[in-house]
């Protein structure tokens, strides 16, 4: 399995309600506090 290097608004959105890497793990803020739109690019 691959890890994913970049991530849309909906990604990020789904990361919000812990729907990305589950309820139990890291969330990002709702969306009226959520500062970026996108991440473009993630590297090791």
């Amino acid at each position: 399995m691959t890890k994913q290097q970049a991530f849309t608004r909906e990604d990020l959105l789904r990361c919000s309600r812990g729907e990305l890497f589950g309820p139990s793990n890291a969330q990002l803020p709702a969306p009226n506090m959520l500062m970026v739109d996108r991440i473009v690019h993630i590297s090791e």
